[in-house]
């Protein structure tokens, strides 16, 4: 199954692994799938062509798991003739990863899918593998409009969208907490709705240029966008907020004493927002 190179690169302990990878020579592509079919095998056939100290603690996932993540079709295909149960995770790591041919062999042969898939895919910017999902009928939901625009996958998004995806709120806001103007900028255009959120994660996170942005296109914006703003220290946000008539109360002084933020508490108590000095915990 394996050629004879990958057979004696498992049985080289670290030292000779790292003299063979400083070679000017073919890359051995060991991933964990390979370490698990091996020790399956040994285990199966009770041969010693491997080392039996090599560590297979990989977290959870299994076999056919790790295959499809790695994109190892050989593995995949055995951890399936050896009744390794195809499971929803199966599509969803072939999709985070952009395993397009173990996503199309899974899907096949009868794997599940559900809408992680799609909002794996898109959240990764798999975009042959978020439109192979669609095209085959695996759902979707608004959560992908949200990974996607969270994670600036904006050709994702505009995949999307253009094949009708539902997106809500949580679109708008995933991209200004994550200052990814051209895709807010994208959202808007194209008619996501958008609320006080928007603004109030921009301001969380100090991305000025989002918040501006959202304001001047009508976005709402309440006295959580200032006290968001002084909670992360971002005094730019603060200032462009207050000086653009957003309201602040007593949590603005609160949020940005208790974070140890004085610039922002002095910005805001030199502008007259009230407080009572006290500190909460």
């Amino acid at each position: 199954m394996f050629s004879l190179r990958k057979l004696a690169y498992y049985v080289c302990d670290e030292e000779e692994r790292i003299f063979y990878d400083d070679l000017e020579t073919i890359k051995i592509d060991i991933q964990h799938c390979c370490i698990d079919l091996l020790r399956f095998l040994q285990n199966e056939t009770k041969s010693n062509i491997m080392n039996d100290n090599i560590d297979l603690n990989y977290g959870e996932y299994s076999m056919i798991e790790k295959a499809s993540a790695s994109g190892h079709l050989e593995c995949l295909a055995f951890a399936e003739s050896r009744g390794f149960p195809f499971t929803r995770t199966v599509c969803m790591l072939a999709a985070a990863n952009g395993q397009l041919e173990c996503l199309q062999y899974a899907h096949d042969r009868g794997c599940p899918w559900d809408e992680s898939v799609c909002e794996y895919a898109a959240a990764n910017g798999r975009l042959e593998c978020l439109r192979y999902a669609h095209e085959q009928g695996c759902p979707w939901d608004l959560y992908a409009c949200e990974k996607a625009a969270r994670n600036d996958q904006i050709e994702c998004l505009a995949y999307l969208q253009d094949n009708g995806c539902p997106w809500d709120e949580s679109t708008c806001e995933a991209a200004a907490a994550s200052g990814h103007i051209d895709v807010l900028r994208y959202a808007y255009d194209h008619g996501c709705p958008w609320d006080s959120a928007t603004c109030r994660e921009a301001a969380a996170h100090g991305h000025l240029t989002c918040l501006v942005y959202a304001h001047e296109n009508g976005c709402l914006w309440d006295c959580t966008t200032c006290e968001e703003a002084a909670a992360g220290g971002h005094l730019r946000c603060l200032m462009y907020a207050h000086n653009n008539g957003c309201l602040w109360d007593m949590s603005t002084c609160d949020k940005a004493a208790s974070n140890g933020h004085s610039q922002c508490l002095e910005y805001a108590l030199e502008n007259g927002c009230e407080w009572d000095g006290r500190i909460p915990w």
